[in-house]
């Protein structure tokens, strides 16, 4: 990367594919910041690739992001807009069929015993993911020092050449290589609702 203040970022609704994502792209060489403080799980056998000092953005702590400078750090969408100003971003966004996404994260509620009576209906909350998404990229498109691009999970499984190939320009990274696509097992893909 010749941007000498510049992070990828690899974003999107949790379950959306975030971490397929990181990691093909640490595969095809981006370093890529995480402390594995969430170790793998049955939920993610391939690692979740976080990094614990992201979850600051909320109190509006962007300290830690000049250790981002260079590398991918992995940023669930709800907290894009605490980006601070003063770095160029390549976001790679990931998109998936909203009800797999409630359906992933309900199994992984249930396989750590923490599913509750949802108060929202699946209908709502698809509604209510749907809004947030719009409204992260209409934000991220108002933005001078964000440039993005979004990646369907569904699409990756299925096509991972083409959506690849959208990412190869933006990142400067060969992502279309036979061990990288490799990386993608649909045996992790569980929550198939999409005909």
């Amino acid at each position: 990367m010749q941007d000498l203040n510049q992070v990828v970022v690899v974003s999107g609704l949790p379950r959306s594919g975030t971490s397929l994502m990181m990691k093909l792209l640490e595969k095809a060489g981006l370093p890529i910041l995480t402390d594995n403080v969430r170790a793998a799980d049955t939920d993610n056998e391939g690692g979740y690739y976080e990094y614990e000092p992201v979850k600051w953005m909320k109190e509006g702590d962007n300290s830690w992001m000049k250790n981002a400078v260079g590398k991918g750090v992995k940023i669930i969408s709800h907290l894009l807009p605490n980006l601070p100003p003063d770095y160029n971003y390549k976001v790679v966004f990931m998109t998936r069929d909203l009800r797999e996404v409630i359906a992933s994260q309900d199994a992984m509620l249930k396989n750590r015993d923490e599913n509750e009576e949802k108060p929202i209906d699946e209908g709502n909350l698809v509604q209510i993911f749907a809004e947030h998404v719009e409204k992260v990229r209409d934000w991220m498109a108002s933005q001078a020092n964000i440039e993005a691009v979004y990646v369907n999970y569904n699409e990756l499984v299925k096509e991972p050449v083409e959506q690849l190939k959208k990412l190869e320009s933006l990142l400067n990274l060969k992502l279309n290589a036979a061990d990288i696509i490799a990386e993608i097992n649909p045996a992790y893909y569980r929550q198939r609702l999409s005909s």
